[in-house]
């Protein structure tokens, strides 16, 4: 585990765990789940001292930097973990606009210079290994494209256009894709601080893209599968 390359060192991990539990651990689980439904738990994350500390608006010192900290509400995790923000959150503009800040200040770092298209292709050829692999072992790869607004979309069309990439990673992979510009009941989401929707776009955006997924070939099962659950 100690080499594994960067990004897959967590994804890793889960597996190794989920295949290595042991019966102890598989007991827990089942318990601590019957628990978590019944009680009410302190959120250490949000409302334990250090937490509240670490919220404070303190400027940095000289010489001293912290990153800013997502406000309380931006993250809620569900027991699937499924992620939505609070209605507080949505409704409340000074910590909408404190995660639109942190957006805006890790795009405004130093940019490297853009790529070739060259470096491009490369990218894009390794992309299409990944994808053949998965082909050649009956495996399925759909590209999704998911809703962003505002000035982070801006950004986006000017450092990735489509014409480069998402066209490319489709011509280049053979694989099939779906962009939620590309779809009238997808295309005009707006997101709070600009790269997520709130939990009922959330939901209305899940319904239309599985209905859209019906549509493409090879997907009609398992969209009907999922759109059961909705």
């Amino acid at each position: 585990m100690e080499d594994a390359p960067l990004y897959s060192e967590t994804p890793s991990k889960g597996i190794k765990y989920y295949h290595d539990r042991t019966p102890a651990q598989r007991a827990s689980f089942e318990i601590n789940k019957v628990m978590e439904s019944r009680l009410v738990f302190l959120d250490k994350d949000n409302f334990s001292m250090n937490a509240q500390l670490d919220a404070l608006p303190l400027t940095n010192r000289p010489g001293v930097f912290q990153m800013p900290s997502f406000p309380f509400g931006f993250e809620r995790t569900e027991f699937d973990r499924q992620n939505y923000m609070t209605e507080d959150f949505v409704k409340d503009p000074a910590r909408v606009n404190a995660v639109r800040g942190i957006w805006g200040f890790l795009m405004g770092g130093p940019k490297p210079p853009p790529m070739t298209d060259k470096q491009i292709h490369d990218v894009l050829l390794l992309v299409k290994a990944d994808t053949d692999k998965i082909k050649s072992r009956g495996g399925q790869v759909l590209f999704v494209r998911t809703p962003s607004s505002g000035p982070f979309r801006q950004g986006e069309k000017m450092g990735f256009p489509r014409e480069k990439y998402w066209n490319q990673i489709l011509a280049v992979t053979g694989c099939d894709g779906i962009h939620f510009e590309d779809y009238p009941q997808t295309a005009n989401f707006i997101c709070p601080e600009f790269s997520h929707l709130n939990r009922t776009d959330a939901r209305l955006y899940t319904a239309a893209f599985v209905k859209i997924l019906s549509t493409h070939k090879g997907w009609e099962v398992q969209s009907e599968k999922l759109l059961t659950k909705l």
